[in-house]
């Protein structure tokens, strides 16, 4: 939370103070196309389906893994598309054993806000094509159940964060011309799965004559990136 407002409040200023780098770019700001490798941390928001269930959706928190390709359109806008995974899983004392796995494409419009020959700050937002595997088993004396399926879910994401031109002219140097950029990341993503746990919830309390309802599960939330981005 804390880190979100610190990179809302950056945003805020550079958009209230205009962009204090000149128009006259530097070669390496005007590349068009750019590759980036991408490391976060995902954190899962409370759902009633982890409560129902008693799991601590903190456990859940993930490691996330992406790759981006990105094409600038216009001088301040452009077009992203990452390609990313991760999993978690948990078992309980109160007889559940979860794993969720997600894989997800996120296109993303962004704007760039230069504000210095090294630092280019950006802003943007866009949908999200998430298909999750739920393998839930929950079993205890008198009971028995098996949830495994696969969902195809749609959301939407905002983002913020910075670029950092830690390799310019790469050129000067005998490589390819692709300069290199340090980034830094936050995404909050609005996306939820209803009657996530509908299978298991069925065999339940058909085995122990109950009439609990289905639950949904919050798969969005935050999550921060660190990565590195190649221009070309």
């Amino acid at each position: 939370m804390f880190l979100r407002k610190v990179l809302l409040l950056t945003l805020g200023i550079v958009l209230l103070s205009g962009t204090a780098y000149s128009e006259d770019a530097s070669v390496h700001l005007q590349k068009k196309n750019a590759c980036s490798l991408k490391l976060g941390w995902h954190w899962y928001e409370r759902s009633n389906v982890f409560d129902f269930w008693h799991f601590n959706e903190n456990n859940f928190d993930a490691t996330v893994w992406a790759f981006a390709y990105e094409r600038k359109i216009r001088e301040r806008l452009g077009i992203e598309v990452s390609l990313g995974f991760f999993k978690s899983s948990e078992a309980n004392t109160a007889g559940s054993d979860l794993t969720i796995t997600n894989v997800f494409v996120s296109p993303t419009a962004k704007y760039y806000f230069p504000v210095s020959d090294t630092f280019v700050f950006y802003a943007g937002g866009g949908l999200d094509f998430y298909s999750t595997k739920w393998d839930h088993k929950y079993s205890n004396a008198f009971t028995y159940g098996w949830g495994h399926d696969r969902f195809n879910t749609f959301g939407l994401h905002g983002l913020g964060g910075v670029d950092w031109y830690l390799f310019r002219t790469p050129e000067r140097h005998g490589f390819y011309s692709a300069p290199v950029s340090l980034f830094l990341e936050y995404q909050y993503t609005v996306l939820e799965i209803d009657d996530v746990d509908d299978r298991v919830i069925r065999e339940r309390n058909a085995q122990l004559g109950e009439s609990n309802p289905k639950h949904d599960l919050d798969l969005g939330g935050s999550t921060v990136f660190l990565g590195i981005r190649w221009h070309y």
